[in-house]
């Protein structure tokens, strides 16, 4: 292929001359459908490459044709690397694209407390015409303070949407690329986009295009393509508080198109804080072949003995392969999600794959503007018989979040052209699952019902929220009289002494959780009585809290008693003096506020008496006698 630039015009010359290629070469200013063209050109050579490896099938020898194919690759390569990193996608009509659907956030296991928000905002920005990067921010504050989920919402107008690479960067600093270089040459694709690492739980290969994953969407032009799987997985962001300043960033790599965000926005769900998380491994090491294509071939594991509720999933593949881009390899979980680790990526390069570790927080880092990015599958820089680990899948495993990792999973190779096969040898997946410490809620709550003293009081404290059976037991004071009975819960008894009580119940599950409730217990409240007798008489003032009182006759035989009593506030009490009168009885009922005493010798009898039927009108003690 020749291309050429003069003075004034542009003209493009395509000569394909037996296996003889010259390559694309973009000129410094490029007209109006010159990327169009390339693509065009990418999915030529991509049919050129299928037939010439079906011919090298049948004959391998034919060193022309290794020649040839070896030249189309090199120029398919450069090709891209002139657009960025683009490749050609899938091409379809409106009906082939799914109507969007509303994301459904991965819920957390069911003893995890958790809340799922909506925070929007995010600054609008212009576009420019490439090469330009710009920012957008969103700052989210009230959130829980670990991350289970996230999903992004953009309205981006953009012409040749292949232009477009984006970045979503948490306040903690991790960054996951939503998209690079796709959507090819279509208009306005990601006007409305949820980007949602649970988009797509279906998709199985073999297949040519897979709509709702952002790699491998069937894209109309001017037709939201909605739900999408970012081409980085947000499971990067699991744990992270996301509390603060959230940045998207979108770099248009090439000139001659640009457009607006108008507006973005998150969906969280968080925990109040960490879940308990446990690891399981579990390993296939029976190899299953893999023919030269078209074939597909299955392996699988049985998971037992871990969590209910699946937090986090690695995956470890030995899988020896020539041209590793002839691969498209999916993982199935036991509920059915199925989750694309690649598809066509890693060019004709061997063995690349051969120990990948597949991972969603394999590449943290990696901000646009770039053209490759080790550590993400669909944009890595491959290099024959050499390694690429770790690797973020070109699907999420986040897709699996909330799922019960036990029962059977499979892992499904399908090899889509000839000439090349290889070898499933082994593979491991690596599980976390996740519980949470549940919130153990103690009834009655506080206040409890008040208690009188000489009144018969009873509670049976219960628990809600852990597994049942729950035992109790009980810290601090209780009112003298009350007796605490730990089998059956219950704090009950007469109360015999007025004051203040705190004490605190605390309950454990059947499996050691653990809650507790703070109480606070009034024997009527504190103040200081002062009794008068009806006819103005005589007085008795008391402290409720030491007992100490004071008697005072106001009639002719008048006269002041004091002395220290045992209680006076409430039923009958009863005190011995120093001098004479020795006696002096007392009661008062503080629901009516009604008292009666009695100041006595033990040879004269009754020597004083009170009967106040009304003690809330009477002044603090001290205060003379109420009119």
């Amino acid at each position: 292929m020749k291309k050429t630039c003069v003075l004034g015009g542009w003209t493009m010359v395509l000569a394909f001359i037996s296996w003889v290629f010259v390559p694309w070469v973009p000129c410094a200013q490029e007209p109006d459908g010159w990327k169009e063209a390339a693509l065009d050109r990418m999915v030529r050579i991509e049919s050129e490459q299928a037939s010439l490896r079906l011919k090298l099938a049948s004959d391998p020898s034919l060193q022309e044709a290794q020649e040839a194919l070896a030249a189309l690759e090199e120029e398919w390569e450069r090709l891209s690397m002139s657009m960025g990193g683009d490749r050609p996608m899938a091409q379809g009509q409106p009906e082939a694209v799914p109507d969007a659907v509303l994301s459904v956030p991965l819920l957390p296991p069911s003893s995890c407390l958790s809340t799922t928000t909506t925070h929007g905002g995010g600054t609008p920005v212009a576009i420019p015409t490439g090469p330009a990067v710009v920012t957008s921010t969103l700052v989210v504050a009230g959130a829980g303070t670990f991350i289970w989920d996230v999903n992004v919402s953009t309205h981006i107008t953009h012409s040749f949407a292949a232009d477009l690479d984006i970045t979503l960067q948490s306040p903690a600093g991790t960054i996951v690329t939503l998209t690079t270089d796709n959507g090819a040459g279509n208009d306005n694709v990601f006007d409305g986009t949820v980007w949602d690492d649970s988009a797509n739980p279906g998709g199985q290969v073999p297949y040519l295009a897979n709509n709702g994953l952002v790699t491998d969407h069937t894209y109309v032009n001017l037709t939201l393509a909605s739900p999408l799987v970012p081409e980085e997985a947000m499971g990067a962001f699991f744990g992270e508080d996301p509390n603060g300043t959230w940045t998207l960033t979108i770099s248009d790599d090439l000139a001659g198109d640009g457009g607006n965000l108008s507006d973005w926005s998150l969906e969280l769900t968080t925990l109040s804080g960490p879940p308990i998380e446990t690891a399981y491994s579990f390993t296939q090491s029976a190899s299953t072949a893999i023919p030269t294509g078209p074939a597909v071939v299955t392996s699988t594991l049985d998971v037992a003995g871990a969590g209910d509720s699946l937090s986090g999933l690695t995956l470890t593949t030995f899988l020896e392969h020539t041209f590793a881009a002839d691969l498209d390899v999916t993982l199935q979980s036991p509920a059915g999600t199925v989750v694309t680790l690649t598809t066509d990526n890693g060019s004709g390069n061997d063995n690349v794959f051969n120990g990948t570790l597949w991972d969603d927080n394999a590449d943290v880092d990696g901000q646009v503007p770039y053209t490759t990015n080790n550590g993400l599958a669909t944009d890595n820089a491959y290099v024959n018989l050499t390694l690429a680990t770790p690797l973020v899948p070109e699907e999420a495993f986040g897709a699996f979040l909330g799922e019960d990792p036990n029962g059977t999973w499979t892992l499904t190779v399908s090899d889509d052209l000839a000439g090349d096969g290889g070898t499933l040898v082994s593979w491991t997946l690596n599980v976390l699952t996740a519980t949470c410490v549940p919130t153990l809620v103690i009834d009655p709550a506080p206040p409890l019902p008040f208690l009188q003293r000489g009144t018969p009081w009873s509670v049976t404290f219960t628990a809600s929220g852990g597994t049942a059976p729950y035992s109790f037991s009980l810290t601090g004071t209780v009112p003298p009289g009350l007796i605490w009975d730990q089998v059956s819960a219950t704090l009950s008894g007469t109360p015999t002494w007025a004051g203040t009580y705190d004490f605190t119940i605390h309950v454990m599950d059947a499996n050691e959780y653990t809650g507790s409730q703070a109480y606070t217990l009034e024997s009527e409240p504190l103040y200081t009585l002062n009794f008068y007798d009806n006819l103005n008489r005589a007085q008795l003032c008391v402290d409720s809290v030491t007992g100490h009182y004071v008697w005072t006759n106001f009639m002719p035989w008048a006269g002041v008693y004091e002395g220290q009593g045992v209680s006076a506030n409430g039923g009958t009490a009863f005190w011995t003096l120093p001098e004479d009168p020795t006696y002096i009885y007392a009661t008062y009922d503080s629901r009516r506020k009604r008292a009666r005493a009695y100041l006595t010798n033990q040879t004269d009898g009754v020597y004083s008496a009170i009967v106040d039927s009304n003690t809330t009108n009477n002044p603090a003690c001290g205060g003379g006698v109420p009119e």
